[in-house]
């Protein structure tokens, strides 16, 4: 079968592992040779199923998609933990159950904190209810961007908090100023 010689690589849905290619069906793909004007003569990998699948990889991408795939990914069926929305601080989801997080546990660590930080564990939430819209709009991400996610999340935290503080000290100085002054 001739290649559209728009083809793209679609080797997303396939998996690297013990240094070969499975497409999304879970096969072997077969290893070809374009005939086409315009690609004459590139090798590339394709599903034996190509109505199922659609896995596609030129050699030439091979490279790339080996590095980008052979990293773990999330699986999609253990992200959703709790049906509806969170509400801020209340600890219960929209229709009134409690929020089951993955991060109670470092709440109740037996080695104390310095500081507890509200943020630590308003972040999380937010993250959460991020993968988890992505999630229900079948959108996969890879664990390299979830953790780039995280990562922008908890900037965004600790530019607000630093924020946040500074306008406390702030406060607290101004109110030190006017009890100096008054007395």
């Amino acid at each position: 079968m001739a290649q559209n010689k728009f083809q793209v690589s679609r080797y997303e849905i396939g998996e690297f592992k013990e240094d070969k290619w499975y497409c999304g069906c879970g096969d072997l793909p077969k290893k070809l040779t374009s005939k086409t004007d315009l690609t004459g003569g590139d090798k590339f990998l394709r599903c034996p199923n190509t109505d199922d699948c659609g896995f596609f990889l030129w050699e030439k991408d091979e490279p790339t998609a080996r590095v980008s795939n052979s990293s773990p990914r999330t699986p999609q069926q253990n992200r959703r933990r709790n049906p509806g929305l969170l509400t801020p601080l209340s600890g219960k989801n929209a229709q009134g159950g409690r929020q089951t997080l993955n991060f109670e546990s470092s709440l109740t660590s037996p080695t104390p904190k310095r500081h507890f930080d509200q943020a630590e564990v308003l972040d999380e939430p937010l993250l959460t209810e991020i993968l988890e819209l992505l999630a229900s709009a079948n959108i996969e991400i890879k664990a390299s961007t979830e953790l780039q996610l995280r990562h922008l999340v908890n900037m965004k935290v600790a530019t607000y908090e630093t924020k946040l503080r500074t306008c406390e000290t702030t406060i607290n100085d101004l109110r030190s100023k006017m009890v100096e002054m008054e007395s």
